[in-house]
């Protein structure tokens, strides 16, 4: 197998930890569904929509940092993603790095949770 060519921070973390081109389209799918919803029933309200789309996105990245850093933690001979595990090696990505992400990324969304039940109300809670 050929060497992994190294990656700058950019890179691991934008093209091989986000992936906006994956995670963008399945926060954005439960939030377009409620629009949908939302507008059929002349309820539509683009603040609350934002702020689901945003919540949305910064748990599904929380997730996907999480999957990363158990696949780095437990499964270093995987062969999965070696220019991840030569990052990690050079030091360009680091496990307290991931985890900061995914804390920051929890609480974050945590922090959008009392707008919408403000706006919604406990509906909201069902859908966490």
């Amino acid at each position: 197998m050929s060497e992994p060519l190294p990656l700058s921070k950019y890179d691991a973390w934008l093209h091989w930890l986000v992936y906006p081109g994956h995670t963008l389209p399945t926060a954005a799918a439960p939030v377009v569904v409620a629009m949908g919803l939302a507008s059929h029933d002349d309820v539509y309200a683009l603040g609350p929509a934002l702020a689901g789309f945003l919540a949305s996105w910064l748990i599904h990245l929380a997730g996907l940092f999480t999957d990363n850093h158990e696949l780095l933690v437990r499964h270093r001979d995987a062969g999965e993603h070696p220019e991840m595990f030569a990052a990690l090696e050079d030091g360009t990505l680091s496990l307290s790095g991931l985890r900061w992400a995914i804390v920051g990324c929890l609480i974050l969304a945590c922090l959008i949770g009392p707008y919408l039940l403000g706006v919604a109300g406990t509906p909201v809670l069902a859908t966490a």
